[in-house]
């Protein structure tokens, strides 16, 4: 049996920058994430709000902005000095 765990706020807003690099459709990235389409929308809007992520309105393609790509940076040199201890 699958054990669920529960990700918090930070660690979603990661798992969909991260899928998101090099330009992803909003369908790719909700199965990568494995969130369902409203949560996603609204991570999304959380997203652009914030300047973290950009929308292609030809392709239709999401991509971190330079701010989301420094978050992915500095979120993983945190989860590496928490792993370290």
């Amino acid at each position: 049996m699958q054990t669920r765990t529960v990700r918090d706020r930070g660690e979603i807003i990661m798992a969909i920058l991260e899928s998101a690099q090099g330009g992803q459709t909003q369908t790719r990235i909700m199965y990568k994430t494995m969130l369902n389409f409203s949560q996603l929308k609204e991570y999304l809007i959380f997203l652009q709000e914030r300047d973290m992520i950009l929308c292609d309105p030809v392709t239709r393609q999401y991509a971190p902005t330079s701010k989301g790509i420094e978050f992915i940076k500095k979120s993983t040199e945190i989860i590496k000095l928490i792993n370290s201890s």
